[in-house]
């Protein structure tokens, strides 16, 4: 959830998620998941997709999830990512935090939900099938996983 007025992802995101407007003024959350979702590109992660979940959860609006190809891969993604949303004015909510050895960083940001994930660790979990319900907005599903 992104609120022009203060500069800050609502932090009351679950219970008034589609009062609040986009982080820059013209955009939606649908861009600015799109737009966390180059930035993972641009600093080689792999396999980018995101996920207009919306409508099939209270979670979130949209996930973006990528691979990361290693602990330190994941740390300077972390750092890239976290200076892209300070640049914005965005603040990830409390919980938000990168947790050293941690093969998945979650960065909530009320409305979008950043999954970070190193290759095994996604191909476990596989969110995107468990989200099977969302649609696809950008990337490209991967057929061995989806």
């Amino acid at each position: 959830m992104i609120s022009t007025a203060d500069h800050v992802l609502n932090s009351n995101a679950a219970s008034d998620r589609g009062a609040a407007s986009p982080a820059t003024p013209g955009t939606s959350h649908e861009d600015t998941a799109c737009a966390l979702a180059r930035l993972l590109t641009d600093h080689r992660c792999d396999n980018p997709v995101v996920l207009d979940i919306g409508a099939v959860s209270d979670v979130a609006d949209y996930f973006v999830i990528a691979t990361v190809r290693s602990s330190t891969h994941l740390a300077g993604v972390y750092g890239h990512l976290m200076q892209y949303c300070k640049e914005r004015g965005i603040e990830p909510l409390a919980g938000s935090k990168r947790v050293p050895n941690n093969p998945w960083l979650l960065v909530d940001l009320g409305a979008v939900v950043v999954h970070l994930m190193e290759r095994e660790t996604r191909e476990f979990y596989e969110l995107e099938k468990l989200w099977f319900n969302g649609r696809l907005v950008f990337g490209q599903p991967d057929d061995d996983r989806i």
